[in-house]
């Protein structure tokens, strides 16, 4: 007996085989599909298998309503094509270079396959582990861990002269990609449909929403101020958790974790700063907003006293 070990890795997200009507657009995260091939095990990204079961995936998320883009169409201009063997790293820091659109999440998973030979048959079987990714802060969101329920008994012409036809084995299991595809495609759909949608079918629409977390940077603030700045921080809607990560004179940085829209964020820390009454600058990059304090009084007065419900 012996064994044919196929291992393809490709970067996907929120595959779905089963409907999920609560999901809305307007709130899902942008995925990016990458093809995987660091390990020297691993079929190249160009391969038939990788083809095959990425445009599988694809094709399911999309008819879920997933926002799907293509890599070599918005890394074109930006990115050196074609390269294979890619690391983790490379591919992380693709994802997290990316601006137009920002990338949100992205999984790895990877399909194993087994041949097992017999003296009467010759079957393939196919296991798949993965786990999804969060760019913005590098969260694991989740892990699973899917082997299809049934094996393959794999044609004699992939066995001439008693040797394992590597091509053969290639062609037969791209050409179940879509089998593949949906053997995890619940997983991930119905994953991913809770990190964006929490509860919102069920009574209690209070369910959780995915997470995003955020550097905050706010320059020539005295202590005052930026304790005033907590209080406003603690209750934007969406609001999670946040923690200094750097304080000295004048600067100080917050990890802050919400799961407000990006730019419902940027509104409401432009309010804040209308509401302290200080003239100030703001940039935005990548999860990282820089808030620089003018030092300049803009009005007289203070505005009145923060209301909590019109954030």
């Amino acid at each position: 007996m012996s064994r044919f070990l196929v291992a393809l890795g490709l970067m996907i997200i929120g595959i779905g085989s089963i409907s999920f009507p609560g999901v809305a657009l307007a709130d899902s995260p942008n995925i990016l599909i990458m093809a995987e091939d660091g390990d020297a095990d691993g079929v190249p990204r160009k391969s038939r298998i990788s083809t095959r079961v990425l445009n599988a995936v694809v094709t399911q998320m999309d008819q879920e309503g997933f926002k799907v883009y293509d890599e070599t169409a918005i890394t074109l201009d930006t990115h050196t094509q074609g390269r294979s063997r890619r690391t983790d790293a490379e591919l992380i820091d693709i994802a997290k270079s990316l601006r137009n659109p920002p990338i949100d999440v992205v999984v790895f998973f990877t399909v194993f396959s087994n041949v097992t030979r017999k003296s009467y048959s010759n079957d393939l079987n196919l296991r798949v582990v993965g786990r999804l990714l969060s760019v913005h802060d590098g969260r694991r969101l989740g892990n699973w861990e899917e082997e299809v329920p049934d094996r393959w008994s794999l044609p004699n012409r992939c066995f001439p002269n008693n040797k394992i036809s590597r091509d053969c084995l290639l062609e037969t299991v791209g050409s179940s990609a879509k089998k593949i595809a949906m053997g995890v495609s619940s997983v991930l759909a119905e994953r991913l449909a809770h990190l964006v949608d929490g509860n919102k079918n069920a009574s209690n629409s209070s369910g959780s929403q995915l997470e995003k977390g955020y550097s905050l940077i706010f320059e020539g603030f005295g202590n005052r101020n930026i304790r005033e700045i907590e209080e406003y921080l603690v209750i934007f809607s969406g609001y999670k958790n946040h923690r200094p990560t750097t304080s000295m004179t004048k600067y100080v940085e917050f990890w802050y974790e919400s799961t407000i829209k990006t730019s419902k964020l940027r509104r409401n820390l432009e309010k804040m700063m209308e509401e302290i009454d200080l003239d100030y600058a703001i940039k935005f990059t990548g999860n990282k907003f820089t808030i620089r304090n003018k030092n300049i009084r803009r009005r007289g007065e203070r505005s009145k006293r923060r209301d909590s419900g019109k954030w």
